[in-house]
């Protein structure tokens, strides 16, 4: 209701236009999810954060990029590294940027945490049963994702899945994959404290068959001039992925539609950018080894050991905020009883 209520623009009814990136704030959009009325973020959101706590990141990762909608992203170490090639006209000029300050201004931007900093989530969206869906605003690790080995395996169609070796379609008592053990790890270290403000919740590992001959389906609904994204997690006729009840997961690219982004384009100025490439639970065919596939643009070939992981988790729908306004610098702070 406190989300709701703090919107700055009435709500909106009408479906958006899925085929574009969502470069400016677009609101707090109502759709349907399997459980109701949901409202979703999209676009340039500044008023979506969330502080849990007294969490902190344990490690630091700060660094800076250069990049603009086209170019591929280039790391810094630190700001005047990145000034300095701004300095050359030839890369501001391939980067689309007018001049030197034009690139600076633009196309330089700080990413990442450092140690004892507050770990921030940003709200997704309020599910039809009142949860609140929260996105971490920075990744927690690329250690383990990548295995090479996979791909000499015969069955490596599996491995897209969040388990696999299910005992049945839609039955997840199979082998959990590398990030699902590495997320709920994650969980078990730095979010155990909150437990009891967390719910469990739906989570979406779309292995369903696509019209288009290898590929699942996703790939059929995201790829094309007229994308239609979902909420709800079509039923799979594999024995990996599926519909899970858990308490942390990943977005689906569905989920990255909906607040924004586009197949095939990089979009940089939508709450969900934040400098990386990162894992959705959405595999894109079934000759995607690896064991999940990344959003951007659903293609296995961008996934590799650089790719980032970044946890989704759901509020129960009686947490109380004890303060903040939902932006950056003053967030809505969650505490232990806030129930």
């Amino acid at each position: 209701s406190t989300i709701i209520k703090n919107n700055n623009s009435p709500i909106v009814e009408e479906k958006p236009d899925f085929s574009t990136e969502a470069t400016t704030d677009e609101g707090l959009i109502k759709g349907i999810d399997d459980d109701g009325e949901t409202y979703y973020f999209r676009g340039t959101v500044e008023d979506n954060y969330v502080k849990i706590g007294n969490l902190k990141w344990k490690y630091d990762n700060v660094k800076y990029i250069l990049t603009d909608n086209w170019i591929d992203l280039i790391d810094f170490d630190t700001p005047e590294e990145a000034q300095e090639v701004c300095s050359d006209n030839t890369v501001y000029e391939d980067l689309g940027f007018d001049d030197q300050q034009d690139c600076i201004n633009n196309g330089i931007h700080k990413i990442g945490h450092a140690i004892g900093e507050d770990i921030l989530w940003k709200i997704v969206r309020i599910n039809g049963d009142g949860t609140i869906r929260l996105i971490a605003d920075d990744s927690v690790g690329n250690e383990d994702f990548y295995d090479n080995n996979l791909v000499n395996d015969d069955n490596y169609e599996k491995y897209v899945g969040y388990t696999y070796d299910n005992s049945a379609p839609n039955v997840q008592d199979g082998t959990n994959s590398i990030i699902k053990t590495y997320l709920e790890n994650w969980y078990t270290t730095n979010l155990s404290e909150y437990d009891n403000l967390i719910a469990n919740t739906r989570y979406c590992n779309d292995t369903s068959s696509s019209t288009i001959e290898y590929y699942y389906g996703a790939y059929g609904r995201l790829d094309n001039d007229n994308p239609q994204p979902i909420f709800s997690c079509p039923n799979t006729d594999k024995t990996y992925g599926g519909e899970y009840d858990l308490k942390i997961g990943l977005l689906t690219a569905d989920e990255a539609t909906f607040a924004g982004a586009v197949q095939n384009y990089n979009n940089n100025n939508f709450y969900l950018f934040n400098g990386d490439w990162y894992f959705t639970l959405t595999p894109l065919k079934t000759n995607s080894f690896y064991n999940i596939a990344q959003w951007g643009s659903l293609n296995e070939y961008y996934v590799g050991d650089k790719t980032e992981n970044i946890p989704v988790i759901n509020l129960k729908s009686n947490v109380l905020y004890t303060s903040g306004n939902g932006e950056k610098t003053n967030p809505y702070v969650i505490t232990l009883d806030s129930i």
